[in-house]
């Protein structure tokens, strides 16, 4: 399972008022959770306000269980790392990246910073390597 983004502090005013403007809807049946439909990719984008942890988490379901499969979820990333970094940009926050994939992360489990906002806005560096190159093409390399 690759990747879930954790956003640290939970608003939840500001989480619901995000993911509104980002065409999520609330679950039913499922407390604190929104989602989005990519239909095209088949893949649903879900945000989960933990209270618990004081977060927001962000997931993708199918998840990516392969390298190859960040390809097939292009929207779905790109709706993914932007609810988070404009909801982290809102809050002041941190944006934590957990990654288990096997040419995302030499072995185990893998946690990358991707943002601490305001000092650190999201830097594509940080992002694991299967949606950086799905996102920004195979030819990019950090500058």
């Amino acid at each position: 399972m690759c990747c879930r983004l954790t956003v640290a502090p939970l608003d939840p005013e500001v989480a619901a008022a995000i993911l509104a403007l980002g065409l999520f809807s609330p679950t039913t049946g499922m407390a604190n959770t929104w989602q989005r439909a990519i239909d095209e990719e088949r893949t649903i984008v879900r945000a989960i306000l933990q209270p618990e942890s004081n977060s927001l988490r962000l997931e993708l379901s199918p998840a990516v269980s392969h390298y190859e499969h960040h390809a097939a979820k292009r929207t779905a990333s790109g709706v993914y790392f932007e609810i988070a970094a404009k909801y982290a940009e809102r809050v002041d926050g941190r944006i934590t990246q957990l990654s288990n994939v096997v040419g995302c992360v030499e072995s185990g489990i893998a946690e990358h910073i991707l943002a601490d906002y305001p000092e650190i806005p999201m830097l594509w560096e940080r992002v694991c390597p299967g949606f950086r190159e799905t996102i920004l093409g195979e030819s990019w390399t950090a500058a």
